[in-house]
């Protein structure tokens, strides 16, 4: 790509040639190459200026209006990618006709490519319930948040993700380690892990070998709840505590509901498909992450010993963080109309 220079290197250098200097010795003393100098002497002596002129270069294939509409285009939802807009030029006549223009204009309206974020879906019902909530919570401090103990469980599996991964690597380069993903036909190395948090720490994590049911979670929570309320929040929070969990069934039933009721719990009223309200979701990401990058897990045993110790990595700083976030994330609800956040 040639360089470009400055009206002032280029009148420096013209002025050198003037005072003598030959185009060797400009390139010497001034770092640009003598063709260079031969030409932008020959362009001043013809034009009489060291800028371009106006409206030199190549006319663009499109206008103003077709940037714009182009823009549109794609925050309107009616084309996700340029490939999308390339297909619909002749229905709304346009003059910019080749992906490289179009990935242009997009670039130069502020539009980049990039995966989409995996959101839960959610309906009308949903979004009701998730503006609801958060505006019956919108007046709530860090103080009020630090009552709440917020719950709920995942899946931890030996090879992490299943879904797509990017690599960097040489066109010929051969597969590796480096370059290849492990796959298995069977998935028999995973469990479901029961865990909780607060403002103080992050709470005990409960291995289950089999799916979650309203029996094993009053078991879990008979075991472990007491314990998890001491170490997890403030000493002044523990009286007044607050248990949030997600809309599951197995949470929801009778028995369960039952259950909370007659040992004087407090269950937050959680709107469903909202793992943006619940800050847990970002410590189960931190860990599998983690442990994605583990290449010493070789079975269930040291996947449960490598959970166990990122999972006590976490806490302190990272709690209070998150805790801390609950009014921003009241307010992203809020401000998307019960609609998906950036969370």
């Amino acid at each position: 790509m040639p360089k470009h220079y400055s009206p002032i290197e280029k009148a420096r250098a013209y002025q050198m040639v003037q005072d003598g200097y030959n185009y060797s010795q400009v390139e010497q003393k001034l770092g640009i190459n003598r063709k260079t100098v031969r030409l932008l002497v020959r362009k001043y002596n013809k034009d009489k200026i060291f800028t371009r002129k106006k409206g030199s270069g190549r006319k663009k294939s499109y206008t103003a209006r077709d940037s714009r509409k182009l823009k549109r285009m794609i925050k309107s939802g009616a084309c996700e990618t340029a490939v999308d807009i390339q297909r619909s030029l002749d229905e709304n006549e346009l003059k910019c006709d080749s992906l490289p223009t179009i990935r242009r204009i997009l670039h130069s309206k502020g539009l980049n490519g990039r995966v989409k974020v995996k959101k839960p879906l959610l309906n009308g019902w949903n979004k009701k319930r998730r503006l609801v909530f958060a505006k019956r919570y919108k007046n709530w401090t860090v103080n009020d948040w630090k009552k709440v103990l917020f719950s709920d469980e995942t899946k931890i599996r030996r090879c992490g993700s299943d879904g797509r991964v990017y690599i960097w690597r040489e066109i010929n380069e051969k597969i590796s380690e480096r370059t290849s993903k492990p796959t298995v036909k069977q998935m028999k190395e995973d469990f479901i892990i029961w865990s909780c948090f607060g403002y103080k720490d992050v709470g005990y994590a409960v291995k289950l070998n089999s799916t979650m049911n309203a029996k094993m979670y009053q078991n879990v929570l008979s075991m472990e709840l007491e314990e998890n309320i001491k170490w997890c929040l403030e000493e002044h929070d523990q009286s007044s505590m607050i248990f949030q969990q997600d809309n599951a069934p197995c949470h929801k039933a009778g028995d369960m509901m039952n259950w909370f009721e007659e040992r004087g719990i407090t269950v937050l009223d959680f709107p469903a498909q909202s793992p943006d309200l619940n800050p847990i979701e970002n410590l189960w990401s931190i860990v599998k992450r983690n442990l994605s990058k583990n290449r010493k897990i070789y079975n269930k045993k040291d996947l449960w010993e490598a959970f166990q110790e990122e999972w006590n990595k976490l806490g302190g700083d990272l709690t209070k963080k998150l805790i801390s976030s609950m009014p921003k994330r009241i307010q992203a609800v809020i401000d998307a109309r019960g609609g998906p956040t950036q969370y």
